[in-house]
């Protein structure tokens, strides 16, 4: 169970930044900022870090762990989506999730609450990213679908 995890790490350390050619070689200054953050922040943090964690929300319903792929989204019984990859917080509507949820969310709602309980925990404050299916650019929640085709200039 302890060693579960590992393969979806080295998965993500390959398809992540920290190995890209792109941010070694164009971005140092990134390079060192994620070097710092990976070897100064405790390893709980940092595994969402280097493979983010995806939750699936519906009707007050946390679905968490799922797999980082535009085919769960379709598969999955959520409608607000929220991807944890310790530097930023993307919360995703669909369309459905518009009908159902208000948007921007109440400061005292579940996601609101599950965002400001994760931001406590840290001793770094992610950015939170909300994104709107069809209405907003979705590139912040797409490039962290580390499960889909392989991204140009990752370590893939």
């Amino acid at each position: 169970k302890g060693l579960e995890p590992i393969p979806y790490l080295v998965y993500g350390m390959l398809r992540g930044d920290i190995f890209s050619h792109t941010c070694i070689s164009e971005d140092p200054d990134r390079w060192v900022y994620l070097f710092s953050a990976y070897t100064s922040n405790p390893p709980k943090d940092i595994v969402h870090a280097i493979y983010p964690s995806l939750s699936a929300y519906s009707d007050k319903t946390i679905y968490r762990k799922q797999p980082l792929s535009k085919e769960m989204l379709k598969e999955n019984e959520g409608y607000i989506y929220m991807i944890d990859s310790f530097f930023k917080l993307v919360v995703y509507y669909t369309r459905e999730g518009l009908e159902a949820q208000p948007f921007p969310p109440p400061h005292d709602g579940f996601i609101r609450r599950e965002i400001s309980n994760i931001r406590l925990s840290r001793g770094t404050s992610p950015l939170v990213v909300f994104v709107r299916e069809g209405i907003d650019d979705e590139r912040p929640f797409e490039d962290l679908l580390l499960e889909e085709q392989a991204k140009v200039g990752s370590g893939s």
